[in-house]
């Protein structure tokens, strides 16, 4: 970066910031804090276990993350079967689903990562058991 570039030669006569982006942060950090952290935790592990219960039906997705209580967090890690690899099935799911998952590394496993979070519902979960059943059948 030269010296005339970025946030590094910032005045009140080159430009503003993103106010917006700033105004925005702080809008949601104080939504966030309305709701508190447990109400969050509680939907949000409430998600992961609806999706854990609806994985146990899709043939092809072996869930590698852990099941036992007190040792969970809000996303699940699929192991794929030989034959379908993960990016495939990422690209996938985004292309056709406009479902956005994590591709773990191949070092690590032949898996995606799937992650909740508030804004997500019980119905994007639900769309995510379908998409997952319909995709593991077509990148095989």
């Amino acid at each position: 970066m030269s010296l005339g570039q970025g946030y590094g030669v910032y005045t009140g006569a080159v430009g503003t910031r993103n106010l917006p982006g700033i105004m925005g942060l702080g809008a949601a950090i104080d939504f966030l804090e309305h709701l508190g952290p447990q109400e969050i935790e509680s939907h949000n592990l409430a998600l992961r276990a609806k999706l854990v219960d609806g994985l146990q039906g899709v043939p092809g997705a072996d869930i590698a993350s852990p099941l036992a209580p007190g040792m969970v967090a809000p996303f699940v890690s699929l192991r794929l079967v030989p034959g379908d690899t993960n990016v495939k099935l990422a690209d996938h799911l985004r292309e056709t689903y406009s479902i956005v998952v994590k591709v773990l590394p191949p070092n690590l496993l032949n898996g995606i990562r799937i992650s909740v979070h508030f804004y997500n519902t019980e119905q994007d979960i639900e769309a995510l058991v379908i998409a997952l059943n319909q995709a593991l059948k077509k990148t095989g």
